[in-house]
């Protein structure tokens, strides 16, 4: 039974004990953690957890208890603003109270290191969090409010010893007197201890502990970390005093892997004494200060620069690959939250191989969560997912493409049934989720995947004797002051100039296959076959290698010669990826000796857009060997397929007037398809016959690059920002330049596709906040 009112406070700074925070302060929060659901009821931290978070509410309201004996003491109840934690928040010890919802609500959830990092590299949330924690442990100290309780006699040593130890510790105890607490004997006949075993000590309700030393203490609190035993550490400081403190500072500072040890309290003498004339609870202040300190840096852990030099990553992992039918799952990590694919028990997405003429067959099962621990654009994520597959020349009608009527909720499933044509191109494609308003977050968990259509080979023979790669380009999320987030930035060697106007701090980079900087095998002179997708939601990829060049085969798996047999190939000292974009090329491996590496280059982005700068992706590495004939790509028996322009239709085309412009605009956070924000309702923005090329324009006109995407087909662009485009190209998404154009030739000759099917911007924030559009093919 909760009581009705929490215990009234002895202190009369209310506001900075349990400051309300402004929405500024929970945006810079907000980034540390993660959004989460609460229902009334729920337990979010029991007495004695470690590691604790804090949680801002945002909505309803969250509740600390004293559970005691079956009675639960309120603490203090959080409103909207308002955060949770103490001073254990920042030591690791266990918790002292129960956190749980006292309304249904949302939260944002921050774990303890991201705690670390805010407190030591933000001042102003710093200030607020430490004072807020300090003054809650004063007053916890002053009300005898903890999860620690002493059953003893003033007359007694052994007693005023346990006094010592968790006061000098900063311990909140309720302390009974054996002499004057007239309910010391219930207690004592409850807990079945006699007076002659006194000293008790009764953590959290439950263990007691008769006249316990102080280890055993020490033990039951939470005081003392785990050791790993077995590692090695750089520099192992005994005694946390003063000086002990200073030169564990310095050590870590200097990058060193620090064990501070104490035996009794840290801090020293420093931590139980006080040079101001007035006691009570200025003097707990002033001595909790520096106790606070000494745990914050007792627990600090610095992280030195990674050392990972070229070619010392791990070899590029290799994905597992899948033919129709097949069964694919989208989960959440039980850790994070975040949502993936699961695929045969592994959360890695697989690679879809098919043929020309064949059909994809998923079995696709939502088993996310029905509470959805991340933040999307609107809000709260609802975990509901559907299956794009991007670039093919397929039906937007269910089973096949279709993102608009067909959507999972958790707990539901979807069964995909997508029929490829005979004069399918060949090539790399790929899959993603599509549910408008989750697009992103679900794609920056890395929710996609590769699919090859094979036969590739009878436009460009000479590949089918080399070893094929598979590159899927995903991201890594940077946080800033995180500790853990430079060793990145120092890996991929993110270069510290930007080539735009952004001032913005990089918060991703590159991932090659899940994993920063893999090295790729390849021997001197040896020919692969190297297939590359950029899957991040709004991450551009200038790719280019040290030396060399890269003979590209297929952009947005169209193969160069499908529309020109004499255009087989072409050389690219480097390929622009935009967001959803691909290549495939044959590289060659460097000479003996040299050093190179696979870098996406600087992208200037334009004015309001996101810093892009350059990067390694990954490093050649010569120490391959030859490559076993099974490990090839696979033979069609297909013949190719070839689907030439007469000139006198291009022609005709580049010089009509566009059929349709498209133009892109941004106000007040919102993004627009000619003025118009996408809503799901809409009907089409417009309606074309198949069986025709058409004549369409692409307007930017914001200050930053925006790639164009429409589903189901691909189209030519002969015309960039006015000017005959140097190298014309037949792709599936195009970057716009801010205050710049495109003109296309759409390929809508395909019968397949009729219905109703989407364009939109390629940046997904774009797209979920609005910049989208409806049309309908008849």
């Amino acid at each position: 039974m909760v009581e009705p009112t929490p215990i009234p406070l002895t202190a009369s700074r209310v506001e900075q004990i349990f400051p309300i925070l402004s929405a500024a302060q929970i945006k810079r929060l907000v980034a540390h953690g993660y959004a989460r659901s609460v229902h009334a009821g729920d337990i979010l931290i029991t007495p004695g957890d470690r590691e604790i978070p804090i949680y801002v509410v945002i909505s309803g309201v969250l509740e600390a208890v004293r559970p005691s004996f079956g009675q639960d003491t309120l603490i203090r109840a959080f409103g909207p603003g308002q955060f949770t934690g103490e001073l254990n928040t920042l030591s690791g010890r266990g918790a002292i109270a129960m956190i749980r919802a006292q309304q249904d609500g949302e939260i944002i959830e921050i774990a303890r290191d991201k705690v670390l990092v805010m407190v030591q590299a933000d001042a102003e949330l710093s200030e607020i969090l430490m004072r807020a924690f300090i003054l809650r442990r004063a007053e916890l100290l002053a009300q005898g409010i903890g999860d620690v309780t002493l059953v003893g006699s003033s007359y007694s040593a052994e007693t005023l010893r346990i006094k010592e130890f968790l006061t000098r510790n900063g311990q909140p105890y309720t302390y009974i007197n054996l002499e004057h607490d007239p309910a010391v004997q219930n207690l004592l006949k409850h807990c079945h201890v006699s007076v002659e075993e006194t000293p008790v000590v009764i953590c959290r309700g439950e263990t007691i502990l008769l006249n316990p030393t102080n280890r055993e203490i020490a033990g039951c609190i939470g005081l003392n970390e785990a050791i790993d035993e077995t590692s090695v550490r750089d520099l192992v400081i005994v005694g946390a005093g003063p000086s002990g403190l200073a030169a564990a500072v310095y050590g870590a500072s200097e990058g060193l892997d620090v064990l501070l040890l104490e035996a009794y309290s840290p801090g020293g003498q420093a931590g139980s004494s006080s040079r101001s004339k007035s006691l009570g609870a200025a003097r707990t202040i002033a001595r909790q200060a520096i106790v606070t300190l000494s745990l914050v840096v007792s627990s600090l852990v610095v992280y030195a620069q990674d050392g990972t030099q070229f070619g010392k990553g791990v070899p590029l992992p290799e994905m597992p690959e899948v033919k129709s039918p097949f069964t694919l799952s989208a989960v959440n990590d039980p850790d994070t939250g975040k949502s993936s694919f699961s695929y045969a028990g592994n959360e890695v997405a697989p690679v879809v191989r098919a043929t020309p003429g064949s059909q994809i067959e998923i079995e696709y099962l939502n088993r996310m969560a029905v509470h959805s621990r991340e933040l999307c654009v609107d809000g709260p994520c609802v975990n509901m997912t559907n299956l794009h597959f991007h670039g093919l020349h397929v039906s937007p009608n269910a089973p096949e493409d279709d993102v608009i009527s067909m959507m999972s909720m958790p707990g539901q499933s979807l069964h995909y049934l997508v029929d490829l044509s005979n004069d399918q191109p060949p090539g790399l494609y790929w899959y993603h989720t599509h549910p408008h308003g989750e697009s992103y977050q679900q794609s920056l968990d890395g929710m996609s995947g590769a699919i090859v259509i094979d036969g590739i080979e009878r436009y460009v023979p000479e590949v089918l004797s080399m070893k094929e790669r598979i590159l899927v380009l995903r991201d890594a999320e940077l946080i800033t002051y995180d500790p853990e987030s430079a060793p990145l930035l120092n890996r991929v060697e993110m270069s510290k100039i930007s080539c735009g106007a952004e001032n913005e701090i990089p918060e991703r980079i590159f991932t090659v296959n899940g994993v920063v900087r893999p090295r790729i095998g390849i021997a001197p002179g040896e020919k692969q076959f190297w297939r590359i997708v950029n899957a991040s939601p709004d991450l551009y990829a200038d790719l280019a290698l040290d030396s060399g060049s890269m003979t590209v085969v297929a952009l947005d798996g169209m193969p160069l010669a499908y529309h020109d047999p004499n255009h087989r190939t072409e050389t690219f000292q480097h390929v622009l990826l935009p967001p959803a974009g691909r290549v495939e090329a044959i590289v060659t491996g460097p000479r003996a000796g040299t050093r190179v590496s696979l870098r996406s280059l600087c992208v200037n982005t334009g004015p309001d857009g996101d810093p892009n700068r350059e990067m390694v992706l990954a490093d050649l590495d010569e120490t391959s060997q030859s490559i076993p004939q099974q490990e090839m790509l696979p033979r069609s028996n297909q013949q190719a397929v070839y689907k030439p322009i007469a000139s006198s239709t291009l022609n005709a085309l580049e010089a009509s007037d566009p059929q349709f412009t498209v133009k892109f605009t941004e106000a007040d956070h919102s993004f627009y398809i000619n003025d118009k924000k996408y809503s799901p309702s809409d009907g089409p923005m417009l309606t074309v016959k198949t069986g025709n090329y058409v004549h369409w324009r692409v307007v930017n006109n914001t200050h930053e690059i925006h790639p164009f995407h429409i589903h189901q087909v691909h189209f030519l662009v002969y015309r960039e920002d006015g000017s005959q485009a140097q190298r014309p190209a037949w792709l599936d998404t195009v970057n716009v330049n801010p205050g710049g154009s495109v003109d296309l030739v759409m390929d809508f000759t395909d019968p397949i596709i009729r219905g109703m099917s989407l364009f939109h911007c390629h940046l997904l924030k774009h797209e979920d906040k609005g910049m989208m559009a409806k049309i309908m093919f008849e």
